[in-house]
């Protein structure tokens, strides 16, 4: 069983990878394009050629604002209503996932869902919690950067949105734990739910947010209630009516199911061992988990307190040991309490990740190469720049050292991987590509841990953004060096290679070279988990891009 979305589609697809069309233009049309109002199932985003691209331009402009900081404009009435903005947490690049709160469509109660940023192509990413908000107004089912997995899709089929069509976000700040958002008009109607959708999505985990006030088009709202009793939240004018100036969830914990379990979210990853965490509105009752595997047998299940030590009330956590053989693939979590009949437990899928693997992996043997001379695979003609994928032009565009780190790119991809899935990878300044494959070594994240089967970023290239100083290639064993062109000459590129960790000591390394080339202002990295001979053979077609830098 995989968990990688498009394989399924490259099964019954004969177009080659590298052309079909990129999935973060879509997203950014469906950004740009806003939400479905109480959507039912998964929605599609249809658009000309031309649209997308347009959307394409719009996302970049808006992933790459002034200072890599500002994530969407800015109401001047924010600021003025809490004085100096916080700057926006730059995290997004550290974030794996995102986690919006959708309306289970039978109880209108609500749904944390996850979404993948890993699938996102362009770096950086908007500040998450304004990227967050994003996703929440495109809705359940409306995730084109990838293909929902069919679990996740069935589940969120089962879903809505109570935000109204066509809601924007115009801006947002937070100040002390204090968020302003300012949304379009279209949301000054909206029902309670959807303002506990806001609500629970901003002070989700890690957004240092504890309050949400509200805006419309840049007027100050306050939240009232339409009862004396329950509390049923709208948005009025400030200046007309008398009501909270921001809220916490306290104030919306009638919208939540009688358990909801917040980590794992719906369709996200559960790393075993690990600790479930959740809400549950009967304080008096157990908690009552359960997982179970593809074939619906039973990998554990407990009981626990409907609060945990320490915690406020009705809050939740309980640990789940591994599994004898867990194995990866998609798994049920179910949770109810015990005071709810056993048949209308809470239900939805995630992805059971295997745990940490504390073998050591068989190493790829490196040799000691003979330090020769030999033409440079870069002195060949460049590549057209319109016969690469639109993921590499725009990731070498938006680098800061675009104009001194000329793009590479292997000359025939496909040979390196055929079911290969190109995105870029950030690199801090500069830019990067990375291949997945749908199996095989690599890493779950940049920087992660080792995975003896996920086929992450299992090879790659990249301009970093740091200046060389010339030697970087000395602390290798393994020693390459290249004229530029057909006749030797004093101007020369050169290479060392190893395991990253320098030496082979350490569990899953790839093997890694730094390259350097004569008049690139860069270091290049390019790397392999797929052995030596995978390793030389995509540096051995590495071209320069035609307009893109080429000499």
């Amino acid at each position: 069983m995989t968990r990688d979305p498009f394989e399924s589609l490259r099964s019954r697809n004969p177009v080659p990878p590298d052309t079909l069309p990129d999935a973060p233009l879509r997203v950014a049309g469906a950004i740009v394009a806003g939400p479905s109002s109480w959507r039912r199932g998964p929605a599609i985003a249809v658009a000309s050629a031309a649209m997308v691209l347009v959307a394409g331009g719009l996302w970049l402009a808006w992933a790459r604002g002034p200072g890599r900081e500002v994530a969407v404009p800015t109401s001047p009435a924010i600021t003025a209503g809490l004085g100096e903005a916080v700057p926006f947490l730059a995290a997004t690049d550290q974030a794996s996932t995102a986690v919006v709160y959708f309306l289970d469509a039978r109880t209108l109660t609500l749904v944390p869902v996850a979404r993948d940023l890993s699938v996102l192509d362009g770096r950086p990413l908007p500040d998450l919690r304004s990227l967050t908000l994003q996703i929440l107004l495109l809705g359940p089912g409306a995730w084109d950067a990838a293909p929902l997995a069919e679990p996740v899709a069935a589940a969120e089929s089962l879903l809505t949105t109570a935000i109204p069509a066509g809601t924007r976000l115009l801006g947002l700040e937070v100040t002390d734990g204090v968020a302003l958002v300012d949304l379009s008009e279209e949301f000054a109607a909206s029902p309670p739910a959807a303002l506990a959708q806001v609500v629970f999505t901003l002070t989700g985990e890690f957004r240092a947010v504890d309050t949400v006030g509200f805006l419309i088009e840049g007027a100050r709202q306050v939240v009232a209630s339409r009862t004396s009793g329950l509390f049923t939240p709208y948005l009025a004018p400030a200046t007309t009516t008398a009501g909270l100036d921001s809220v916490d969830r306290g104030w919306l914990f009638s919208y939540l199911p009688p358990v909801m379990v917040e980590s794992p979210a719906l369709g996200s990853t559960l790393a075993l061992p690990a600790t479930i965490t959740g809400l549950t509105t009967e304080i008096d009752a157990e908690v009552h988990l359960e997982l179970l595997d593809g074939d619906g047998a039973v990998l554990w299940q407990d009981a626990t307190p409907a609060t945990c030590p320490g915690c406020p009330a009705g809050h939740f956590a309980v640990e789940v040991p591994a599994p004898a053989a867990p194995g990866p693939g998609w798994a049920t979590l179910r949770a109810y309490p015990s005071t709810l009949d056993l048949g209308s437990p809470a239900q939805f899928p995630v992805w059971l990740a295997p745990p940490p693997s504390h073998e050591e992996p068989d190493q790829p043997e490196t040799t000691t190469s003979t330090t020769g001379t030999y033409t440079a695979p870069w002195s060949a003609e460049p590549l057209a720049a319109d016969a690469l994928p639109a993921v590499a032009r725009a990731a070498w565009a938006a680098a800061d050292n675009a104009s001194e780190c000329a793009l590479l790119f292997p000359a025939h991809p496909a040979a390196l991987g055929g079911d290969a899935v190109l995105h870029d990878r950030y690199f801090g300044g500069g830019w990067g590509l990375a291949w997945d494959l749908p199996s095989g070594p690599g890493r779950w994240e940049p920087g992660g841990e080792y995975c003896t089967d996920c086929g992450r970023e299992a090879f790659g290239v990249a301009g970093a953004g740091m200046e060389p100083t010339g030697d970087e290639d000395a602390i290798w064993a393994n020693r390459l060096q290249w004229t530029y062109g057909v006749d030797p000459g004093s101007a020369y590129s050169h290479a060392g290679y190893g395991y990253e960790g320098v030496t082979a000591g350490q569990a899953g390394e790839p093997l890694l070279a730094y390259l350097l080339i004569p008049d690139q202002g860069c270091l290049y990295n390019v790397w392999s988990y797929l052995g030596e001979e995978h390793l030389l053979a995509l540096i051995g077609q590495l071209r320069f891009v035609d307009g893109m830098g080429a000499p």
